[in-house]
Formats: structure tokens, C-alpha cells, sequence
């Protein structure tokens, strides 16, 4: 047997958030080809004055935008009163706190650039072999 055949790049497992009760996301594992092919897709060839000459860097901006459609396929649960902790809002702007944020690349986009919580928490189990074993 090949292992090319049975080798996967992805699998997608349910995760409950912890300290969020009801908080689940629905995570992809990112593997190391998926990763590197991320990367490279969010790479932009800039020229640096000072050197005078180009030089290549990851546009972070596109690296999270990818990222998260490769990683996060979905979450529920995730209500408003929750937001606060992972990230500053305007709570004033929150009509009811108690109903859940839809899911959509923006939002997920969103909550990655601006939650260093939420976002090394993804990290840790995106790229955890375990989290998506049978």
C-alpha cells in the first residue's frame, strides 16, 4: 500500500470552547502541505528601499483570511455576552446578549485578527494531530 492513498490533509472535528458553555467550533486540521501552501499564497514580493532590491513577506492580512477559511468551518453558540471575552466591544452596540453571532468568514476573520485568545486556541488545535483521531 502507497501511503500517498491513505494520507489526508484535512478532517474536521466539532470543539467545545472552554469556559464558554455552548461554544462550539468546528475546526479543520491544517496540515503541514495545507499550511506551507497557505503561506505561500500570502506572500508578496515587496522592494526594499534601503537593500534596493525585492525581498518576499507574508501579507498577514491574506495569511488570516486564508487561514481561517482553511481552519474554521463553522461554530455555535457563540453569544454576544461571550464576545467580551475574547475580544473588546462596544457593548452598548449589543442589542440582546444573549443571541448567538452568525458565523461567516468575516466575523471568524474578525475575532482572529483581533483575539490573541481565540486565535492561539485555534492554533493549538488545528495543528493537533490528536483532536482529530477517531
Amino acid at each position: 500500500m502507497n501511503l500517498k492513498d491513505i494520507i489526508v490533509n484535512t478532517k474536521t472535528v466539532e470543539i467545545d470552547y472552554p469556559g464558554l458553555p455552548g461554544f462550539k467550533v468546528k475546526v479543520a486540521a491544517v496540515s503541514r502541505e495545507v499550511s506551507r501552501k497557505l503561506k505561500e499564497d500570502s506572500e508578496v514580493t515587496k522592494i526594499d528601499h534601503k537593500l534596493k532590491m525585492p525581498v518576499t513577506e507574508i501579507d498577514e492580512d491574506t495569511f488570516v483570511e486564508k487561514f481561517a477559511a482553511a481552519a474554521i468551518k463553522g461554530w455555535s453558540g457563540l453569544k454576544y455576552k461571550y464576545l467580551q471575552e475574547l475580544v473588546l466591544v462596544n457593548e452598548s452596540e449589543i442589542e440582546d446578549s444573549e443571541a448567538e453571532v452568525e458565523f461567516s468568514q468575516d466575523n471568524v476573520v474578525a475575532i482572529l485578527k483581533h483575539s490573541q485568545i481565540f486565535d492561539t486556541w485555534i492554533n493549538e488545535q488545528v495543528f493537533n494531530i490528536e483532536r482529530f483521531r477517531s
